[in-house]
């Protein structure tokens, strides 16, 4: 094929295709998204705590025997209180609660 005399210029090389604006635009936007996320857990575990401390709690050592079956056959059980804390726990009754079990070591 003959030679038309005619210089071709290369075109500009940049990294991959990407210019050096868009990465930098890229990489910002990750640092936002990382920022939110840790401001998002960040305050996810402060209103736990703020929410742990105005939670009032009410400590006895109880029995949770078995209460039979409900209507579908599964399992229920109750926990049985001592008369100490009745007063205390007489003001919960019917309101969903958290209850966290320790088994003694004693038996």
């Amino acid at each position: 094929m003959p030679s038309t005399g005619a210089v071709v210029k290369p075109l500009p090389s940049r990294t991959w295709g990407v210019s050096l604006g868009a990465f930098l635009h890229l990489a910002l936007l990750i640092d936002f998204i990382v920022a939110h996320l840790q401001f998002n857990v960040i305050t996810k575990i402060y209103k736990f705590f703020r929410y742990l401390q105005h939670m009032e709690q009410i400590v006895f050592r109880g029995v949770i025997s078995s209460a039979g079956s409900d209507k579908y056959g599964e399992k229920r059980y109750a926990i049985y209180i001592p008369k100490s804390v009745k007063e205390k726990a007489g003001k919960i009754a019917g309101m969903e609660v958290i209850i966290i079990v320790i088994l003694p070591d004693d038996e």
